[in-house]
């Protein structure tokens, strides 16, 4: 289990809840720029280390996106709240036994 996300499993659905989305998110920003400031100075070396610190940041959230965007082919994903916010954080629940829209005779 992650830091920057809660995951609650159901037998019907599952639900991720991204409760510190705005600390990755406001993170990734500060590295970028102090990526861009240590460039132009030079200090690239200093540069590299930032960029593997924000690769290392981002890989955290790889193992439930790859969930997610394989619920999201089958449309069987709800997404509420924002990214931004700690009081309404980012909400995806992907329902398991929606059956398939597109196996229903027509």
């Amino acid at each position: 289990m992650s830091w920057l996300y809660d995951r609650l499993e159901t037998e019907e659905e599952t639900i991720i809840r991204y409760k510190r989305a705005p600390i990755l998110y406001f993170g990734n920003l500060v590295i970028f720029v102090g990526m861009f400031a240590l460039a132009i100075d030079g200090k690239y070396f200093l540069a590299f280390i930032l960029c593997g610190c924000g690769f290392a940041l981002s890989m955290s959230w790889r193992k439930p996106n790859i969930e997610v965007k394989s619920a999201m082919r089958e449309g069987n994903v709800q997404i509420k709240g924002s990214k931004w916010s700690f009081s309404n954080p980012l909400t995806i629940t992907i329902q398991k036994n929606q059956p398939n829209k597109s196996s229903e005779p027509t």
